[in-house]
């Protein structure tokens, strides 16, 4: 279709009047249309009988004309109206640029749905205010494009005047400059090549010129930053913008942000069953959830999987679960076609720069180190030990890792690696880094966290002998209350046992036993007694290791300890013995009357009571002649309980009473929790039914503000008790109730009292 006859004067009058309404100057239109003066005035004068279309399209832009007002400046000229949709054949341009959708796309419905609704746009004919941008972000192999292009195609009908797409190639060596994109837009919406400028700013004008009235979707794939995207922008509502990125892109004018997760196991599971049929799938049902956990819910590398599970029939899902689980090989099986985990990690890694960022930062060296460490997360304290850096440094490089999502921050000041980016980092550490700094580095780390341990130990329970001795370059947290020392210890409670595995793991056994010795308090206070045992056994090795026969005094004792609690007696009774023997021969009182103590204790489950008396008459005058009150308060808690046992109430309300007060005295609140619910069931054995009730009460509820759940779920249980004893049978069911819910968390052999009670 040949472009209808203009008239250039006609054209040059409607342009001067729309002109003076819009109050510009000729200087003015010149300067905001992008054409020059001289051009202004030629037109306005009626010399040119048929102005040029995409200088038709930036004055409309630049005098904010209607489109009715566009199309009769447009028709003036002798063209069509919105002439910049015809190319250069005069056919109508229309681009449909979105690659083809996955058709076994899976979960993600919460953000599909998101994205959907904000890029379609207001119902009802409502225009918008202004472009909408929606920015994905994420770590590499997450599935960015596949949920943009997923989601494009859902809304592509909001958009019938095209959808642009183009892979912007940021974590390429060359990221595609906005110029060149530019161009490429310009030509695929009808642009003759000829009359593309060299400039990019007039390249992003005109663009936004011809986009202006039409309603386009325009997919950035793979962006580098934001001075990529910027110049790519429409000007006016009606269009969309949907980018992806790994990085965080701070400088989008009010972008709609969606920071990709990992998928959770449930969609991790149906991805992969989609891949290789339900029939497979669900014939190993055990091999299908290894194969997820070691993917760790990257699409990426479950896509991978299920490729290499169609390309070898002959493999059975538990062949390659056998493969991925070793670590140290997982990556390269992660590897098909053109499809690699690793590569995709590198182009991240590498992406950090040459490793110095312009602060002055080894990006790649941070992101090794912390990749070190075991603990499932990592605190910025225990980063800056790590690293061997101030607070404030190492808080910005972790935070540029963050951006470039090759590290997580779950909670201010707390990071994390994805597991597959975890083998990832150790690769690349040991690859470029040494292993004596390896080692300094871990050791920096376990010696902070060993120190700071003790110190808060020290809170936790006043007074207990230590033999942990580790120091740290850099000065441990220190701890005011209890609640504060009990926080850092929740919080850091699975790096604490990890780190201890790991020492001993890197042949740092002398750190490793004092972890274990150091870990006794809080695993105590918690309940914790199956990872008492494993951290005991651990310290039990190492002090052998480096021949430290006090540490291994005392780590047979927190060992006997432990399987008391969990009434496993006769290993209780053969490691506690043990302890006494080697008590006696070291000569230490100390670890003596633990041994003693702990002893008693067996005896007293296994209802060996004058054996167990014995025993506690031994630890009290051991810890009345070493001078500590730490273990004189606790056996006579001890005595209290077994009088309690033996039906000598009078007895053990004296000695319970004395203990209590000794817990207060040294501000022992663990100690204290333990008189409180012994003194409670000796009032019950009293009778005083309703001061046995006030102190189980008492008991449960400092219990449960010290976190000592075995104390607050003794507590809970004599609670019920006293309550039935009233003829409260409603409200004794319902203590029984929390006492079992608590004790059976624990696994504390008390919980079947619980049962018994409520009749199950």
């Amino acid at each position: 279709m040949a472009d209808e006859p203009g008239n250039g004067h006609a054209f040059g009058a409607l342009l001067r009047e729309r002109r003076v309404a819009a109050g510009l100057s000729q200087e003015q239109l010149a300067e905001l249309s992008g054409l020059g003066v001289r051009t202004i005035r030629e037109l306005e004068r009626g010399r040119a009988k048929r102005p040029h279309r995409e200088s038709v399209a930036l004055l409309t832009v630049a005098l904010e004309l209607s489109p009715t007002a566009a199309d009769e400046l447009a028709r003036a000229g002798g063209q069509l109206p919105h002439p910049e949709r015809a190319g250069a054949s005069g056919r109508s341009v229309c681009p449909a640029q979105l690659p083809v959708d996955i058709p076994d796309f899976t979960g993600r419905l919460t953000e599909i749905s998101e994205l959907s609704e904000v890029l379609a746009g207001p119902s009802g004919g409502q225009e918008r205010a202004a472009v909408v941008i929606c920015a994905i972000t994420g770590a590499g192999g997450i599935g960015k494009t596949s949920l943009a292009v997923h989601v494009a195609h859902r809304v592509r009908d909001r958009f019938p005047d095209g959808q642009l797409f183009i892979d912007l190639r940021g974590t390429g060596p060359r990221p595609l400059e906005p110029g060149e994109v530019l161009a490429r837009f310009l030509r695929d919406m009808g642009v003759d090549a000829a009359r593309v400028p060299v400039d990019q700013e007039e390249r992003s004008a005109q663009f936004r010129s011809i986009v202006a009235d039409r309603r386009v979707l325009v997919v950035l794939d793979n962006a580098r930053d934001s001075e990529q995207v910027r110049p790519l922008l429409p000007g006016r509502p009606g269009c969309a913008v949907l980018v992806t990125s790994r990085g965080r892109l701070p400088g989008l004018p009010a972008p709609r942000l969606l920071d990709l997760k990992m998928l959770d196991s449930a969609d991790a599971r149906a991805l992969l069953e989609g891949i290789v049929g339900l029939g497979r799938a669900s014939a190993e049902p055990d091999a299908m959830a290894g194969v997820v956990a070691a993917c760790a819910g990257l699409p990426l590398a479950i896509r991978i999987a299920g490729t290499r599970l169609v390309l070898r029939p002959s493999w059975t899902i538990s062949t390659l679960a056998d493969r991925l689980a070793d670590h140290r090989r997982r990556l390269a099986e992660l590897d098909v076609a053109d499809l690699a985990v690793r590569s995709t990690f590198e182009t991240s890694y590498r992406a950090l720069g040459a490793s110095t960022g312009a602060d002055g930062a080894d990006h790649g060296r941070v992101f090794r180190l912390v990749g070190l460490s075991a603990g499932p997360d990592i605190s910025l304290p225990s980063a800056c030990a790590l690293l061997d850096q101030g607070e404030q440094d190492a808080d910005a490089v972790l935070q540029t890792l963050v951006d470039a999502h090759l590290l997580d921050e779950p909670s201010a000041g707390r990071y994390r690696l994805h597991d597959l980016l975890r083998v990832y980092a150790a690769e690349r550490a040991a690859a470029e880094e040494t292993a004596q700094n390896r080692h300094q580095a871990l050791r920096r780390l376990f010696g902070w966290q060993l120190s700071t341990l003790v110190a808060a130990s020290q809170v936790l329970e006043p007074g207990r002998v230590r033999l942990e001795v580790a120091t740290s370059s850099r000065p441990p947290m220190s701890f005011e209350t209890f609640e504060l020392a009990l926080a850092w210890c929740e919080a850091e409670q699975d790096n604490l046992l990890a780190s201890a595995r790991q020492a001993a793991e890197c042949g740092m056994d002398d750190l490793a036993c004092q972890f274990g010795i150091a870990l006794f308090s809080y695993l105590d206070l918690r309940g914790r007694y199956e990872d008492l045992v494993a951290i005991s056994q651990i310290a039990l090795a190492s002090a052998r290791v480096v021949g430290d026969r006090l540490r291994e005094t005392s780590a047979l004792n927190n060992l006997g300890l432990a399987f008391g609690e969990l009434n496993q007696l006769d290993a209780a009774t053969e490691t506690l013995t043990e302890a006494l023997a080697l008590s006696s021969e070291v000569g230490g009182r100390s670890a003596q009357a633990a041994a003693w103590g702990n002893l008693g204790n067996v005896h007293h489950r296994a209802g060996r009571h004058p054996e167990a008396l014995r025993c506690f008459q031994h630890t009290l005058t051991l810890a009345r002649l070493a001078g500590h009150r730490s273990y004189e308060r606790t056996t006579l808690g001890n005595l209290g309980e077994l009088h309690n046992a033996l039906g000598h109430f009078d007895q053990a309300a004296i000695i319970c009473e004395q203990a209590l007060a000794m817990c207060r005295e040294d501000g022992d609140r663990h100690g204290e929790g333990f008189a409180l619910v012994t003194l409670a069931e000796t009032y019950r054995g009293l009778q005083q039914t309703e001061r046995a009730l006030a102190t189980y009460q008492q008991a449960h509820d400092l219990s449960q503000q010290n976190g000592a759940q075995v104390w607050q779920g003794l507590a809970q249980l004599g609670l019920g008790d006293a309550l039935r004893d009233l003829g409260r049978a409603e409200e004794a069911r319902a203590a029984w109730q929390e006492a079992l819910t608590l004790l059976t968390e624990l696994g504390s052999p008390e919980a079947q009292e619980a049962r018994s009670r409520l009749g199950r």
